[in-house]
């Protein structure tokens, strides 16, 4: 089971890449469609080139972690930031859970911080 949920979350990641809503959109449970539109939408707007490495991706059970590197280019609003056409990389840990080969929930813990600064809207060490 752990290598297909893990296989789910690579799909997931290989969509996004590809700029493929729908594929991405269909990887989610039908309730969560729409949020997970509306997001991959507002992103693929803001940083138009945008392309996820997984770097790690560990799954037990119905859970799947991925650790994963952001990179694109800020040519887009992205949460009421306007344009910066800054290039930026961005890090972070999703935490999935796949049922049925659907995701039903997501957990992200991300270096907020460190993508507003680089965005310059936070102050930098």
């Amino acid at each position: 089971m752990s290598s297909a949920n893990k296989a789910v979350v690579t799909r997931l990641i290989e969509a996004r890449n590809a700029n493929d809503t729908e594929a991405f959109v269909s990887l989610f449970v039908p309730d969560m469609q729409d949020h997970m539109r509306g997001a991959f939408v507002g992103v693929s707007r803001a940083f138009p080139d945008v392309h996820i490495t997984l770097d790690e991706l560990i799954a037990e059970g119905d859970k799947v972690v991925a650790r994963w590197t952001f990179n694109g280019t800020h040519l887009g609003n992205f949460q009421d930031i306007p344009a910066t056409g800054k290039s930026v990389i961005w890090t972070g840990i999703d935490i999935y859970t796949v049922r049925d080969g659907r995701i039903t929930s997501h957990e992200r813990k991300s270096d907020m911080l460190g993508l507003m600064q680089q965005l310059g809207v936070a102050p930098s060490e």
